[in-house]
């Protein structure tokens, strides 16, 4: 009976130490009880770190299944997570390319391009957009410009209008009644106004300039005075007939000119183009201006000489490309060979070649090193002895 009884309390005492914990349990029995349990142990969070969970690990074998199972199904959902985003990586380099319909020239278009292909022709639109309104600023800009310009030039044109039509009431009134109504030079007056010239001082000038001309006309007689006036319009006259034959000169002393360049340049086989190439590499190459045609057909026959004055030059550092551009010129016959040669093409290339080989050439290292010295100093005194 007092077996029995012994039985029971310690199945309630064992009882009573798992529900509370294992609080009343001494080290011995703890250890005990570690030690009849039949578990694997398994990797700790840092979550398990804590005493509470390790005790529970240790103590409850069915916490340490279930945390088996909450791994297990973490690996599975890492495993799910790594799968779609493998699938949606498969996915975007699929949907990489896409179709794109479009216009270009009135012609449906239809293009597979991808992101970076898009972005790349957005960004070209975008500067090319933006150049055309620069550009179309600045054409806006001009033709405000030329707006301008066109209404000065109108200005200018009427203002120069209305003193001709000024100057020619005076001279057809003169010449139909022979009297003048009002001041002949106003339309002078007119346009020094305009030009911010001093009027009055102007007009002082005037008539003490024909003061003395006035009174010499006053004091003839009626045959004189008829006299004099046909001789000022004769002068006029001749002063006319005189600008008009200069221009006439000059104009046909142009067309003889243009006669004789272009007959030159027949001769020489160059044609205007090539002309006006020619004309522009001489005033570009060389700064020259005012060039006449005998110069530029001249340039036309060395030039060929001066490129293989210039090719040679290259070779040899320091020749004068003039003075091998006039012996080539002079001695057609020479060869660009001969030239080297009295140049010292030779030897310039064998110092070129030598120096290549200096830098290929390994370090030197001295004929006698220290164990030569040791040796040759042991042969000296052997011979002594």
């Amino acid at each position: 009976m007092t077996a029995h009884l012994q039985n029971v309390m310690n199945s309630e005492e064992s009882e009573t130490q798992e529900e509370s914990g294992l609080k009343n349990t001494n080290g011995r029995n703890r250890i005990g009880s570690i030690m009849e349990m039949d578990y694997e142990e398994e990797d700790e969070t840092p979550e398990d770190k804590t005493p509470e969970k390790k005790t529970e690990h240790s103590l409850n074998p069915k916490s340490s299944e279930e945390s088996e199972d909450n791994e297990d199904k973490k690996e599975d959902k890492k495993e799910e997570e790594k799968e779609k985003k493998e699938e949606k990586k498969e996915e975007k380099k699929e949907a990489e390319k896409k179709k794109y319909k479009y216009k270009a020239d009135g012609e449906d278009v239809e293009e597979e391009l991808s992101d970076e292909e898009v972005n790349s022709r957005l960004s070209g639109s975008r500067a090319i957009q933006k150049r055309f309104t620069e550009l179309d600023q600045q054409k806006k800009q001009h033709a405000k410009d030329l707006e301008s310009f066109n209404r000065d030039i109108e200005y200018v044109k009427s203002e120069f209008k209305q003193i001709k039509d000024g100057f020619n009431t005076v001279v057809d009134e003169f010449r139909k009644n022979g009297i003048v109504k009002g001041n002949p030079i106003e339309p002078v007056y007119n346009l020094l106004d305009k030009m911010g010239i001093d009027i009055s001082e102007f007009e002082k000038a005037v008539f003490f300039h024909m003061l003395p001309e006035a009174g010499s006309y006053l004091e003839m007689d009626d045959t004189g005075r008829n006299a004099y006036l046909l001789e000022r319009e004769n002068k006029w006259l001749k002063k006319n007939q005189n600008a008009a034959k200069q221009r006439e000169e000059e104009t046909l002393k142009y067309q003889e000119k243009l006669k004789t360049e272009n007959s030159l340049k027949r001769q020489a086989g160059v044609s205007e183009e090539q002309f006006s190439e020619l004309k522009e590499e001489l005033e570009s190459k060389f700064g020259l201006k005012d060039l006449k045609t005998e110069q530029v057909l001249e340039w036309h026959k060395v030039k060929p000489f001066f490129g293989r004055a210039e090719n040679i030059a290259r070779l040899v550092p320091g020749t004068d490309v003039n003075k091998v551009a006039r012996i080539l010129l002079e001695f057609p016959e020479t060869t660009d060979e001969w030239m080297l040669e009295q140049l010292g093409y030779k030897e310039v290339k064998q110092k070129q070649v030598e120096e290549k080989l200096k830098d290929k050439l390994p370090p030197k290292i001295s004929s006698k090193s220290s164990d030569d010295d040791d040796t040759e100093e042991m042969f000296l005194n052997f011979r002594r002895r």
